[in-house]
């Protein structure tokens, strides 16, 4: 018996940029990069207000999705049972908080 082939998987746009992020899109995208609009800053632990709890991928989506660069910065915190762990606190710089408010709808979150 012959083996079918699949088509390849879909992969969205990723060179395309898109001019708005509208209110369809996945909340916890839209809360994170509303947050970063703000000029906040946080590591993955911190992101577990916005229900994040894969920051580093979520950032990863930000920056392919949308072209924004988004600053990062080692840092130690405490872990489980107050051990030191390594994270990364991550946030955008003013002209990128710019451009993600244009993408959030020209607004200040």
């Amino acid at each position: 018996m012959a083996e079918q082939k699949r088509p390849p998987a879909k992969r969205g746009n990723a060179g395309a940029q898109t001019k708005t992020i509208g209110t369809a899109e996945p909340t916890k995208l839209r809360r994170v990069l509303e947050a970063f609009a703000r000029g906040d800053s946080f590591n993955r632990f911190e992101a577990e207000q916005f229900g994040d709890h894969t920051l580093p991928s979520t950032v990863a989506a930000i920056q392919g999705r949308f072209q924004l660069q988004v600053a990062r910065e080692r840092e130690t915190v405490p872990g489980r049972g107050g051990h030191p762990t390594t994270v990364t606190r991550y946030w955008l710089e003013p002209a990128e908080r710019e451009k993600a408010r244009q993408l959030l709808g020209g607004g200040r979150p």
